[in-house]
């Protein structure tokens, strides 16, 4: 002990601060983390729960049902951190989307600063960074006229923003803009310019932004470096204070000029030079989504990793690619798989006071019911499930097998193949809630399931929802949630997939309660065959759980 405290007399207080955060990890485990320099906790960090920042390519992770604010009411199956979740047990859950749409890194940083850095998840994942940084610094061309210093735009082929310097015929050299006046953000409107003249509609060029952190003109020539000092101060922030930080490197769009691809291989360079340096995880997809035969000055996605017609948002098949290109496999080596270090035999058996769902060993073979739309062609619907279609004419096959090959005693699972005609059709698999006594207004709910793909032919989507109904109405939870009109979902099998759904509340000011049932969607493609099984479903009410 006189030898540590002669070593950490020669230190200054900042490396005394870490030094007594690792001796506080070794003893305490990592859940205790970052102390200041006064010696004492800042925080105790949620080792499972991340905050994801960025814009909407980040806030297409969650899903708005219900208008809870700043809670997401469900997961969408368009982002990879959603997939590996559900590909390895949900081994991290998401805490915030400190996400906007649209927004350059300067601005959803100076948006969500604060509540970020009160935030007590342990992993902040900083998603794609810069593409809404690069659209605004490569400019606009705008039609409209100017009368003293208020320039009115009545058409807009990008973005115009404040600080932008504009240029063409009759415009005074150096004007840029000041303020917004009226209209569309960065649109068709009126805009405070910073020298008074008179010029007649033209085209105008607007080039650039004003850094909402620095202050300073951004433009494509230093774009990249602006951002990755913005961003870099944020992530060793969070690095500071004891969150484990994962970084994407930026992705694009593909139509980003040849300049503004340069930019972003320019940032993508800093970046992993950075995260090298801190040791932290970086996940640069873009082998995995660019053509390896696109130009070096413009992006090209391969086929299917966008939604329809879309520059740079991906599909679901685009997110499962990311996932299985090294997430999933990051997140195996973060905690044991949720369904195997939560959720038990215990937990699911039959009559559990915290279980919302009968019958969830399949013990009962029959007794359930085939609604709209389905045919049942061969086995018989187990009791307290409901199976229907919309849309279009769908048929089953249901059989049931053992939980484990030649154990009898633990239950069942059930395998169905559903066949659909002609129309896209949306079928509906529920499972039935006890009696409405088992919950209350006030309870926190989850639910979820294991889903085993055996054959997807045409690519029918799965997602769940954790349905709550009270008086003022019901409630979607989702889990995976997605649309046939979003694109291709991966046509692979076998696929085995762990849903669940976020614990989520009633709606709120809810006084009496109606069901709660857990639900499995498989939208079909026209003319589509899948083959699944569906094994220990459950839905819980959760005690002594905390408000969110």
């Amino acid at each position: 002990m006189t030898y540590l405290a002669t070593y950490l007399s020669t230190l200054t207080s900042d490396e005394k601060a870490e030094v007594e955060a690792a001796l506080m990890d070794r003893v305490f485990g990592e859940g205790v983390r970052a102390i200041t320099k006064l010696g004492s906790f800042k925080r105790f960090r949620n080792r499972k729960k991340m905050d994801m920042n960025g814009d909407s390519r980040t806030a297409m992770a969650g899903v708005s049902a219900a208008g809870i604010g700043v809670r997401h009411v469900g997961l969408s199956d368009l982002h990879c951190v959603n997939w590996a979740n559900c590909m390895t047990g949900h081994r991290t859950r998401i805490n915030r989307l400190f996400a906007l749409s649209g927004y350059r890194s300067d601005q959803y940083i100076k948006a969500f600063q604060a509540e970020r850095r009160a935030s007590n998840a342990g992993i902040s994942l900083w998603g794609f960074p810069l593409v809404n940084d690069l659209a605004h610094a490569q400019g606009a061309q705008l039609t409209g006229s100017i009368t003293g210093d208020v320039m009115t735009v009545t058409a807009v082929a990008g973005l115009a923003n404040v600080g932008a310097i504009l240029s063409g015929t009759g415009i005074t050299a150096g004007t840029k803009i000041v303020s917004q006046i009226s209209g569309t953000t960065g649109g068709v409107g009126t805009y405070r310019v910073s020298v008074a003249q008179s010029v007649a509609s033209t085209t105008i060029a607007s080039v650039g932004y004003t850094d909402l952190i620095q202050g300073v003109y951004v433009d494509l020539t230093n774009v990249d470096q602006v951002a990755y000092a913005n961003l870099s101060a944020e992530w060793q922030q969070d690095l500071d204070d004891g969150k484990v930080v994962v970084l994407f490197a930026e992705t694009g769009a593909t139509n980003l000029t040849a300049a503004a691809v340069q930019a972003l291989l320019r940032f993508n360079g800093r970046q992993r030079v950075w995260a090298e340096e801190k040791s932290v995880t970086l996940f640069d997809f873009t082998k995995a989504v660019w053509l390896s035969t696109a130009s070096p000055t413009q992006i090209q996605f391969k086929p299917n990793m966008t939604l329809p017609g879309d520059v740079t948002h991906f599909s679901a098949f685009g997110a499962y690619t990311m996932a299985m290109a090294g997430l999933a496999d990051w997140m195996r080596g973060l905690h044991v798989a949720r369904p195997l270090g939560a959720t038990g035999l215990a937990d699911q058996r039959p009559n559990n006071p915290r279980q919302n769902i009968q019958n969830n060993f399949f013990t009962t073979a029959a007794g359930g019911s085939a609604g709209a739309n389905m045919t049942v062609t061969s086995g018989t619907v187990p009791a307290n499930m409901a199976i229907s279609a919309s849309g279009g004419a769908v048929s089953s096959t249901i059989a049931l097998m053992d939980q484990d090959a030649g154990d009898t005693q633990s239950g069942k699972k059930a395998r169905l193949t559903l066949t659909n005609g002609a129309t896209p059709a949306l079928v509906r698999i529920a499972f039935d809630s006890p009696p409405t006594s088992y919950w209350t207004v006030n309870d926190l709910l989850e639910a979820g399931m294991h889903v085993d793909i055996e054959a997807n032919n045409g690519g029918s989507r799965f997602y769940i929802t954790n349905q709550v109904n009270t008086n003022l109405g019901t409630k979607d939870c989702w889990g995976g949630y997605g649309l046939l009109s979003q694109g291709n979902w991966p046509a692979v099998a076998p696929l085995s997939l762990d849903f669940k759904t976020e614990v989520e509340t009633t709606l709120p000011g809810s006084t009496t309660v109606g069901y709660a049932a857990l639900i499995l969607y498989v939208s079909m493609p026209a003319n589509a065959v899948t083959t699944f099984v569906i094994s220990n479903p459950y839905a819980y009410r959760l005690f002594d759980a905390p408000a969110f």
